[in-house]
């Protein structure tokens, strides 16, 4: 079975946008291992979608729709 390897990255821009969203969850709890963010990425034929998603159910869109 041929295997396809996915790469994903978040620009500098995006880096400092989660930051900056991420400091009102700097006082909760986030676990043993800081598993409190999921990174999902959706690759499309015209750009690949970047969400960040809190445990809390909060969700941020980092999308960089220039490249």
């Amino acid at each position: 079975m041929q295997q396809s390897l996915f790469s994903f990255s978040l620009s500098q821009r995006q880096i400092e946008l989660f930051k900056e969203w991420k400091k009102q969850f700097d006082n909760e709890d986030c676990g043993p291992i800081g598993g409190s963010f999921s990174f999902i990425f959706i690759p499309t034929s015209l750009f690949t979608a970047v969400y960040i998603k809190h445990n809390s159910g909060a969700k941020l869109d980092i999308t960089d729709y220039d490249n």
